[in-house]
């Protein structure tokens, strides 16, 4: 049902979208919508789409000259390629992220960024780094109570503690029951799957299907 209610969403934001070419509309607000509907393809594993819309709101963020929006939007543009399994690219559009809005000061999106760096590095293999990025990213998000990129935060910190040969289990703990408490399935889920394949990889079954 709530993949159909995005399937529905997603269908409603093409015809704002073609709309929006209407000249009375302006650029910010085709802006939103181009993000709105990337963000539902991206819900909808439309990533090759996804990608390519997210391009267009980047550029128009550019052209109204918003840092903050710009940095978003770049920050998303790296997940659609990091679901299209391009992750140097990815890197390289979430470091361009950081770079914009590092200088703008603390923020939720900036928290966001970190958090999304942290997966990135992990993901490539760079665990020092991808802790360090987590960790900035849990301050930020303890400060603005985003409890999503918290739970993810510690969950790729986690993931890097594993692979340095840490103790990784009280922080993946923490991360699923931050998500618990919120709400937010997702990042619940994204736990559960990490704390198994942890304990499978270190051949700790038992504790793992437990």
């Amino acid at each position: 049902a709530e993949l159909a209610a995005h399937r529905e969403a997603l269908a409603h934001f093409r015809l704002a979208l073609r709309a929006s070419g209407d000249s009375a509309v302006d650029t910010r607000t085709r802006a939103e919508i181009l993000d709105a509907l990337a963000t539902e393809l991206g819900v909808v594993d439309e990533s090759a789409e996804a990608e390519l819309v997210r391009r267009d709101a980047l550029a128009l963020w550019r052209q109204l000259g918003e840092p903050l929006r710009e940095g978003d939007s770049l920050r998303m543009l790296a997940r659609a390629l990091g679901r299209l399994a391009r992750g140097h690219e990815a890197a390289a559009a979430v470091e361009e992220a950081l770079a914009l809005l590092e200088p703008l000061g603390p923020s939720p999106e900036l928290a966001q960024a970190l958090g999304d760096v942290a997966g990135v590095l992990g993901v490539m293999g760079d665990n020092t780094a991808s802790i360090e990025a987590a960790d900035r990213a849990i301050l930020l998000a303890e400060r603005f109570d985003l409890p999503a990129v918290l739970s993810n935060a510690l969950n790729s910190k986690a993931c890097a503690m594993m692979s340095l040969g840490e103790d990784w289990v009280p922080t993946m703990r923490q991360a699923r029951d931050v998500g618990l408490a919120a709400g937010c399935h997702q990042e619940v889920g994204r736990a559960y799957t990490n704390w198994y394949g942890g304990f499978v990889g270190t051949s700790r079954v038992a504790e793992g299907e437990g």
